[in-house]
């Protein structure tokens, strides 16, 4: 699903707010641009909501799109993932920039998440464990000549 952003002279003025079901009962959502408490209303409303209504016990937040925050956008961050958890969903938050950790530090803002990777890619390994889907290499057969 996507909320889209406002419109004006054809440029978009708020990112959407795109939150996918990537394995069963189990959430993606990637943040984005700049974060204001208006999109982090927003935000956490549609989670909540796909959490109930997907009955998700799994969300993987990525953070690694983020143009920066401050101490606010930082506190909406950790109340979104405490809210999920509550709703009954671990969350694994990935790719967290510099920048982003530093205030987060700075501020006294904890991520309150077992799970932090450094990326989608480590995230995502940590998903299909939870889930219980072991991934195998297939193996690559020569092609038989004809």
């Amino acid at each position: 699903m996507v909320e889209k952003g406002e419109y004006k002279g054809g440029a978009i003025v708020e990112e959407a707010i795109v939150i996918k079901e990537i394995l069963d009962q189990a959430l993606y959502t990637g943040l984005f641009g700049i974060l204001d408490s208006k999109r982090m209303d927003a935000l956490t409303e549609r989670m909540m909501n796909e959490i109930t209504t997907r009955e998700a016990d799994l969300v993987i937040l990525d953070m690694g799109g983020i143009a920066g925050v401050d101490t606010a956008i930082a506190d909406r961050i950790s109340k979104l993932i405490q809210t999920a958890k509550l709703l009954g969903a671990e969350v694994i938050v990935c790719s967290v920039t510099p920048e982003v950790a530093q205030v987060m530090v700075q501020t006294g803002v904890s991520v309150i998440s077992e799970y932090t990777y450094r990326n989608l890619k480590t995230a995502l390994r940590q998903a299909f464990r939870m889930k219980g889907i072991e991934l195998i290499p297939i193996k690559k057969e020569k092609a038989e000549s004809i």
